[in-house]
């Protein structure tokens, strides 16, 4: 099926109850305004959101995707890529992670950014490193989070979240550094 919305100005519908009444038997949305004061686009929105929701709705129920990722979270996963899960069931990538709040995942998982679940004992452990780590270059960090398999695209975020910032010197990588927060600014 296929949803359509039709807007019909009422000072230029010149039968309305034939036009009207034909569209609307045909299961499409018929919005009626007046000229001078425009579409309503607040129903608009509602009538897209409510839609998206229907489409949420069937996908988390027919694919048992809240199922596959509470059995992923309890395995010994190190890092989830939501956006392979969003790919596998055909959906949008914000439609899975409004989904994830439904999903107890915190106490064993750390969201970073908007695609990655790192299991928080891996975070511990790099953690752990980057304490013992001898250098404060910020490519040197790179390196070590690319040792435990952390996607290039989570390490500024995963270096904010471990506590530390990033100070560029220049816009040369090299010349980077990270220092970490003191628990007054964390």
């Amino acid at each position: 099926m296929i949803d359509i919305i039709v807007a019909i100005d009422k000072e230029l519908e010149c039968s309305k109850h034939s036009i009207v009444s034909s569209i609307a038997s045909n299961n499409v949305n018929v919005i009626v305004y007046e000229g001078k004061h425009g579409i309503p686009i607040t129903y608009i929105i509602n009538y897209l959101k409510s839609i998206e929701e229907k489409i949420r709705n069937t996908h988390i129920t027919s694919h048992n995707m809240l199922d596959e990722i509470a059995n992923i979270i309890n395995s010994s996963v190190s890092i989830i890529d939501m956006h392979l899960i969003a790919k596998r069931y055909n959906i949008n990538l914000d439609i899975l992670l409004s989904t994830l709040n439904s999903i107890e995942y915190t106490t064993k998982y750390t969201r970073v950014g908007n695609r990655y679940l790192i299991s928080n004992w891996l975070l511990d452990n790099i953690k752990n490193a980057m304490v013992d780590m001898k250098s404060n270059k910020f490519t040197d960090a790179c390196s070590l989070l690319a040792e435990y398999g952390i996607p290039e695209e989570c390490y500024s975020t995963l270096l904010y979240l471990l506590g530390y910032d990033v100070i560029w010197n220049s816009i040369n990588i090299n010349n980077a550094v990270i220092v970490k927060r003191s628990i007054n600014n964390n």
